[in-house]
Formats: C-alpha cells, structure tokens, sequence
C-alpha cells in the first residue's frame, strides 16, 4: 500500500508539473515561438555561411592551382595572382598565393635588360608579407629570404643580400632544405658576383681650335697686288718674246736657215 500511494504521489506531482508548464506556455505561446523562429533563423544563416565559406574556399584552391599551371609570362597572370591574394580567406590559400606572387612578380621584373622597379616592389612586399603572417612555415620562409636577397643583389645591395643568406643558414628548420643549400652557394661568391665592371671612360676628343685666317695690313694688300702685277708683266714679256722669234724664223733667207730647214737641190 505505501509503495503504491508513493506512485500515486509521483504521478500527481508530475500532472502538476506538466500542467503548470501547459499554462505557462499558453500564456506566453508568441514569446515562445518568437524565440524558436529566431533560434531556427540563426542557426540557419550560420549553416548557410559556412556552406559558402567551404565553396568560397574550393573556388580559391581551383583559381589557385590554376594560375600555379599558367606560365610566368602570362599578361594577366600577375594581376590575377594579387586578386587571388586580396580576396582568399583561408590562410593556406594566402600563404601559398603569396609565394606565387611573389615568384610570378620577379620573373617579370626580369624579363627585360633593365629591371621593372615596379614589379620588384610587388615581389619585396609580397615575401615580406609571408614573413610577417606565415613565419611558423619553414618552407615559405626560406622562399621570403631567399626571394628578397635576389631581389638585394638586383639592387647592388651586397650587404642585405648577406644578411637575407645568413637568416636562412641560422633557421635550423631549414638545414636540410633546398634553399640551404642554395643560400650557400650563392653567398660564397657574392662579392664577386656584385662587382660593378666599368670600362675606362675614353678621354674626350680635345675641341678644335677655330680656324682664323688673319686679316691682312693695307701694306701687305699693296704688296700683294704689286707682285701679282709684276708675275703678270714678266708672263706678257716672254710671250712677247716668243712671239718675235717666231715672226724672225720664218722672213730668214734660206741660205741663212738651219741645213735642217733648207730645201733639198734638185
């Protein structure tokens, strides 16, 4: 009997319960379904949000591997490279566009003779930025160093570039890497390599002094015309003479002429 009347109890105590929990909501049914609407809205924008976070994401990996496959040359492939790298959230996406920006923006600086200043700034900023945000990835922090001390001795900057070579040979992370490796060769012989040839300049031709012809006096012009006066008398004169010679030869008699100049006899 008393087990009994202690279940009848229970179940009355719970009646109760049920009955002031009905009341309760019957006079509070807008508030109640005001907040379960509310909580069904949010939780819906966040799964809604997280589904286009993830396809957002997807969509940069693809942009992303497939500006990787593009050859640096592309016209468009730079600017493509920094939207990717403005607009990715993921921090892998940014990381890795980064590095690729930063090769991409090098290898066309160095397309021409002459070094884009430009293109060279874009690639310092973008390992700069690696440095900055991503210095827990040993890989893209060996690529920074050794893309800004190529980008040092483009510069003739002999002692940055040393300094970028050293950070990568003190990072134990990268004692086994590629770019170790590549940063002692290259800091071996960079003096020598960053040696500015000159060749001597040439002296430049002495000026030409002007030519003056000088002025002559008045005594001098006088003279002059005197001497020219005289060659040309003494000229006249001997063709004069010529001349008389010539008229004498030929009124000669015969007998008077050269043997050579008489008439044979008949």
């Amino acid at each position: 009997m008393k087990a009994q009347r202690r279940h009848e109890l229970k179940e009355n105590d719970l009646s109760h319960i049920l009955h002031e929990r009905w009341q309760y909501i019957s006079r509070h049914a807008n508030q109640v379904l005001g907040v379960t609407v509310i909580a069904i809205i949010v939780f819906g924008v966040i799964a809604w949000s997280q589904v286009v976070s993830r396809q957002a994401e997807s969509d940069d990996w693809q942009d992303y591997y497939n500006l990787r496959a593009q050859s640096s040359d592309e016209a468009n492939l730079l600017a493509a490279t920094q939207q990717l790298v403005d607009r990715a959230s993921a921090p892998d996406v940014v990381r890795l566009s980064l590095v690729l920006l930063a090769r991409v923006a090098w290898e066309q600086a160095m397309t021409d003779l002459t070094p884009d200043e430009a293109k060279l700034e874009q690639a310092e900023k973008a390992n700069q930025r690696v440095l900055d945000e991503f210095s827990n990835d040993a890989y893209a922090v060996g690529t920074a160093y050794c893309g800004l001390a190529a980008i040092a001795e483009v510069r003739k900057d002999a002692e940055k570039a040393r300094s970028y070579y050293e950070k990568i040979l003190a990072d134990s992370r990268l004692e086994y890497a590629p770019v170790h490796a590549v940063a002692e060769a290259r800091l071996a012989d960079l003096d020598e390599r960053l040696v500015e040839i000159r060749l001597a300049d040439s002296p430049a031709p002495a000026p030409e002094a002007p030519q003056v012809t000088p002025r002559a006096t008045s005594s001098q012009q006088a003279a002059v015309q005197r001497a020219a006066a005289s060659q040309r008398a003494a000229m006249i004169g001997a063709a004069t003479q010529r001349t008389g010679k010539q008229r004498a030869a030929t009124t000669q008699p015969a007998a008077t002429q050269p043997a050579a100049a008489q008439p044979a006899p008949k």
